[in-house]
């Protein structure tokens, strides 16, 4: 696995956003990645049962990470 050096994204969001709303144009490209990444996996036939925050790492702000465990 590649290092991502956000973390994941409750962390991400947590230590970033305190006290603040989230901006819409990142929240608009962190829900299109997102998107691709479930259309991906669906494509492929393939299903993804923990889907949260946690298992979402971020490698740099536009490129981020769905945690799969076998």
């Amino acid at each position: 696995m590649e290092f991502c050096p956000y973390g994941d994204l409750d962390h991400y969001i947590s230590s970033r956003y305190q006290n603040t709303l989230i901006p819409i144009n990142e929240l608009e490209l962190l829900f299109g990645q997102l998107i691709s990444i479930v259309i991906h996996i669906h494509s492929n036939r393939l299903i993804h049962r923990d889907f949260k925050a946690t298992n979402i790492l971020i490698k740099q702000f536009q490129h981020i990470f769905l945690f799969f465990k076998n």
